[in-house]
């Protein structure tokens, strides 16, 4: 901040008159509210990015690690299916440089909502080994009645599966993170479920705390479960809003279903980071060098 004395700046016998004076003065101050804005529009990241085909499209970044660092911004992107992306859509997309998109959907999911990538530079789209499940859908199952406690009771047994059934694809995930040198994308169909747990293990490995963690997960209502969704879904399946409501929403008990999971099955969140998801303590250090601002 500079100080400036406005009797100094009239007195200067440069100036020929007070009017001159004035517009010296008034050009001074505008430069330095020019500046000082600037550097204030600089420092500014983005978490959500409004996208009219992806609505749940965000970067993980700015996040404070329990030692005091904090996870860098733009080198991780998480998201929804990316069928219904608008030209304007790619427009701001190409401006993050991704180099890889990790899908985390079925091949069902897939082939209804397919990844037509616009525009060049397109990233690579992994083909992960993603599990196909049997039996009937989430969807079928509200078409044909499910009240809001059945879905309820599907989401938390998915949570307990998801941390088992999708680890060859979060390890794969992890691998690309790791070794690439540009921005990474991942996502299912919401961009709340499988994305989210990959979301808060990715998290967990870079030491944020884990109530930041929760924070970020629960994000995903204020995109996802809004009215005009949840109307629009319960309108085409004919089914219970509330129903609809809990299937495009997220809690807290979900998450915590699949860190408690982990912890019966593996032990801990590292045990299974080595074991599940073949993920060394190497391969962390260098994770978290990538992904940490120093």
């Amino acid at each position: 901040c500079v100080r400036v004395n406005r009797m100094e700046i009239f007195s200067m016998p440069h100036f020929q008159s007070r009017v001159s004076m004035r517009r010296a003065f008034l050009t001074f101050v505008a430069t330095v509210l020019l500046v000082s804005a600037g550097a204030a529009q600089q420092g500014d990241r983005t978490r959500h990015f409004p996208l009219d085909g992806a609505p749940n499209f965000r970067d993980i970044g700015g996040y404070a690690t329990t030692d005091g660092r904090h996870v860098r911004w733009g080198l991780v992107y998480r998201s929804g299916q990316l069928a219904q992306l608008t030209d304007r859509d790619y427009e701001a997309l190409a401006r993050l440089n991704i180099s890889a998109v990790c899908d985390f959907r079925n091949d069902a999911e897939k082939r209804a909502a397919q990844t037509r990538w616009q525009g060049p530079n397109a990233p690579e789209i992994l083909s992960l080994p993603n599990p196909n499940p049997s039996g009937p859908t989430i969807t079928e199952r509200l078409a044909n009645g499910a009240s809001a406690a059945d879905v309820t009771a599907f989401m938390l047994n998915a949570y307990a599966t998801i941390v088992v059934d999708y680890a060859p694809s979060y390890s794969v995930s992890l691998q690309r993170i790791v070794n690439s040198d540009r921005p990474v994308l991942y996502h299912c169909t919401a961009g709340k479920d499988r994305t989210g747990v990959f979301t808060a293990l990715l998290l967990s490995f870079l030491g944020v705390p884990r109530a930041t963690i929760f924070d970020d997960y629960l994000l995903s209502n204020d995109f996802v479960a809004t009215e005009p969704q949840v109307g629009a879904l319960a309108k085409r399946l004919q089914a219970s809003p509330a129903a609809v409501k809990v299937l495009l929403g997220v809690d807290r008990t979900y998450l915590e279903t699949a860190f408690q999971t982990i912890d019966q099955k593996f032990g801990s969140l590292d045990n299974y980071r080595r074991t599940a998801l073949g993920f060394s303590d190497q391969d962390l250090s260098r994770l978290r060098v990538r992904l940490l601002e120093n």
